[in-house]
């Protein structure tokens, strides 16, 4: 299937311009033709909102367009453990807010959650050596040493969108239950410390 899609320059800074080309049909189904359904938005209002009653959902909101069954999704390196709780900002299980518009989320074949991320053509070349490098190395070695792995590279031109496991903000959660949880995530942090 060949659609064209018209993705923006690494200088586009306005947010409402990337929220439009994640939004448009003809990506949508760019990404739906290779296995990914994005994430749809509930408020497509790019403008200034400001007006907006504090309810209604905010333009870089985006929810799951997959509904997923099960209350707990649980995490299976690379990917996060997701639930169906909502957040204080949002009254949408699985929910993720973008501010910049610069990277977009879906979900893979499998119903996982996954970020992309273009990297367009005008980008600083060394950005695509690192994804181009992360993607070349073994899993293993990776998981080791506390880095997400680049899931795929799509091309389109002489841009390319970069496909990572989704993981949040909040590296506590979900809350350890056993002692072996509590030290896999406290070597994990000193891991993460050492290498800084």
């Amino acid at each position: 299937m060949d659609i064209e899609i018209d993705p923006f320059a690494s200088h586009e800074t306005q947010p409402e311009r990337r929220f439009q080309f994640w939004d448009d049909e003809r990506t949508v189904k760019w990404f739906q033709a290779r296995g990914y359904t994005l994430y749809s938005r509930p408020n497509k209002n790019y403008g200034s909102n400001s007006e907006s009653p504090v309810s209604e959902p905010r333009p870089f909101l985006t929810v799951p367009s997959i509904p997923v069954d099960e209350p707990i999704v649980p995490a299976i390196y690379p990917y996060a453990c997701h639930d169906g709780c909502t957040s204080g900002s949002s009254n949408f299980p699985r929910s993720v807010e973008e501010r910049k518009g610069s990277v977009c989320f879906a979900q893979d074949r499998e119903s996982r959650h996954v970020a992309i991320k273009l990297v367009s053509a005008d980008a600083r070349p060394d950005e695509r050596k690192i994804y181009q490098f992360l993607y070349g190395q073994d899993i293993q070695v990776l998981q080791e040493n506390c880095v997400l792995p680049v899931l795929e590279i799509l091309h389109f031109n002489e841009h390319c969108f970069v496909v990572m496991p989704r993981w949040g903000g909040m590296v506590r959660y979900p809350e350890p239950v056993r002692l072996r949880e509590v030290i896999d995530f406290i070597r994990g942090c000193l891991k993460v410390e050492s290498m800084q």
